[in-house]
């Protein structure tokens, strides 16, 4: 805006228009931030800080730690270099170790056990294999050992037979009760 009043003077004073000292600066608003606006830039340079503080924090913790892993790998180094035995025979322990390892984890796992049990087994956790546990139930019932003997169709289909007829006879008298407490008709 001052520059436009700057560029057209005779627009905006009265008879030889605005000179440039008598233009006064507007105080502008905009220059003062408001409380709420310095609080929370405040806020926000704190916590600007304080992440950067943290992310500092972690970095040193990271090189540190490499750090240590570094001297620990220097110090085993040198402390198998000072042993009478040879460096061949600790790798030869060390494969013997891994090959028993296998060796052990191959024997343990049963042939009945599924593939991927096996494998949890190898990796030293739990199964949670809750959905295959389930179908191995629901396999045994349709094959009839859980019952402890084969089911026969037909007694499956004589126990269903009943208790359709038990719905039924229970849905004949809700619709009575209906009936009844509604005084009769068709709500058709």
């Amino acid at each position: 805006m001052r520059a436009y009043m700057k560029e057209h003077p005779t627009e905006f004073g009265g008879e030889g228009g605005i000179q440039d000292e008598e233009v006064e600066p507007e105080k502008s608003d905009a220059d003062e931030p408001t409380e709420a606006e310095a609080y929370a830039a405040q806020q926000k340079k704190q916590r600007e800080d304080k992440d950067k503080t943290y992310l500092q924090w972690a970095l040193d913790l990271i090189i540190s730690g490499f750090g240590m892993v570094g001297t620990g790998i220097k110090t085993a180094g040198e402390a198998i270099g000072d042993m009478p035995v040879g460096k061949e025979a600790i790798l030869g322990s060390i494969i013997a170790l891994l090959v028993v390892s296998n060796i052990w984890t191959y024997y343990s796992a049963k042939p009945s056990d599924g593939a991927e049990l096996r494998r949890a087994k190898r990796l030293g956790r739990k199964s949670g294999l809750a959905e295959d546990e389930v179908a191995e139930a629901l396999r045994m019932v349709l094959k009839g050992q859980a019952t402890g003997g084969a089911i026969v169709p037909r007694e499956e289909a004589g126990e269903l037979r009943r208790i359709l007829d038990e719905v039924e006879l229970r849905a004949k008298r809700l619709r009575d009760m209906v009936d009844s407490a509604v005084g009769g008709g068709d709500f058709d």
